[in-house]
């Protein structure tokens, strides 16, 4: 309900992190991505918002940086999360 009524509204750029909310017990990280994830695929509004995510801070022992390979294996796993093919600013 949030983010139908975050784009309803007109805003149109969602925000998140592979590392989000890895600091709460329980949490791997990843999960704001798959919450959207989830919602973009439920919603149909892909089309309608730009996605930014990020990568570099440590997500899990030996999962941070801004190594080549890294990066690769981020970005794809922060793809399958939010259920896109694209992501538009990677920061």
């Amino acid at each position: 309900k949030v983010l139908d009524a975050f784009v309803a509204s007109g805003l149109t750029l969602i925000d998140t992190a592979d590392v989000y909310s890895v600091w709460v017990t329980g949490h791997t990280g990843g999960e704001s991505e798959a919450i959207i994830g989830s919602w973009l695929k439920q919603s149909g509004a892909r089309g309608r918002v730009v996605i930014a995510t990020k990568v570099g801070i440590e997500i899990a022992p030996g999962e941070k940086g801004l190594s080549r390979a890294h990066i690769l294996r981020s970005a794809e796993r922060s793809l399958n999360r939010l259920q896109t093919d694209v992501i538009d600013l990677y920061q």
